[in-house]
């Protein structure tokens, strides 16, 4: 890339130079320069003399200065990218930490966590560790519509609602002792997905399971916050600052989870708190 930047620079450097060359005889063999059009053309020939000095003399200023800022834009954006990436690797891993703690409480759960796709204008899956969900859902799904409706989680038996799963789970036979647990996502009240847990038979559900559900969706929302602190404070260049610094000084490769800590203290600092 400097290579090819030099010898761009070396071609404009020969262009001015052999224009500059053709407008000096143009005003040496001239008949008359008391025209104004002459007086723009002297101008020009004395700036153009200025300019292929420095150029000459100091070849390495002006090529220094542009290397300089191709640099300082290419580690800009590179910052940007890693930023990104690490922010999308910490959604993710809420996402997994949510179904991870479901799974716990009875590993013959299936967890499937889906979001609304605004692309594709329906839901869609967030965790790829499950064979029993679709990886879209129609936002007008009946089912879909009844999870979204409540404000806390609700079990589904499949028996009592038959016809209505093929759009959600993937084709298998069914027994009819088949149960989903499905609760929203809701954050800022307004619902951005949900979450559904299949379960082979619903005698396999505890009391306590859907208290556990709701706590794996408030660790989704609650990180949710997190991010949105960081987007909004990606603004302020004193906090670019700070992230940039912790960016050089971590190694995102073993863990970016210390790199989401590190901006989560900065985030804090920069807001003020009333003493209760």
């Amino acid at each position: 890339m400097q290579g090819f930047l030099f010898c761009t620079m070396v071609l404009y450097r020969q262009i001015a130079v052999i224009l500059l060359f053709f407008v000096t005889l143009i005003l040496f063999f001239a008949p008359s320069q008391d025209n104004y059009i002459f007086v723009i053309l002297k101008g020009l020939v004395i700036g153009g003399l200025f300019v292929v000095f420095i150029s000459y003399a100091f070849p390495n200023l002006l090529l220094k200065k542009k290397l300089l800022n191709i640099n300082n834009n290419q580690s800009k954006n590179i910052d940007e990218k890693t930023f990104s990436s690490a922010i999308k690797d910490h959604y993710e891993r809420l996402i997994k930490h949510a179904e991870e703690i479901i799974i716990a409480m009875n590993e013959d759960y299936s967890v499937g966590i889906y979001m609304y796709d605004s692309v594709n204008k329906a839901f869609s899956i967030q965790n790829n560790s499950t064979d029993f969900f679709k990886g879209l859902i129609e936002k007008e799904n009946n089912i879909v519509a009844k999870i979204l409706s409540a404000n806390k989680s609700q079990i589904l038996n499949i028996k009592d609602n038959p016809g209505k799963w093929e759009n959600i789970l993937l084709e298998k036979s069914w027994k009819g002792s088949e149960t989903i647990i499905g609760l929203p996502i809701i954050y800022k009240k307004h619902a951005l997905g949900f979450i559904l847990v299949f379960a082979e038979h619903f005698s396999s559900i505890k009391a306590q399971d859907q208290n556990v559900i709701e706590k794996a969706m408030g660790i989704i929302t609650s990180g949710m916050d997190d991010l949105k602190e960081i987007e909004n404070l990606m603004i302020n260049n004193n906090f670019n600052t700070k992230v940039g610094k912790v960016i050089e000084e971590l190694d995102l490769k073993s863990d970016s989870s210390e790199l989401i800590d590190s901006i989560r203290g900065i985030c804090r600092s920069f807001f003020k708190y009333d003493k209760l």
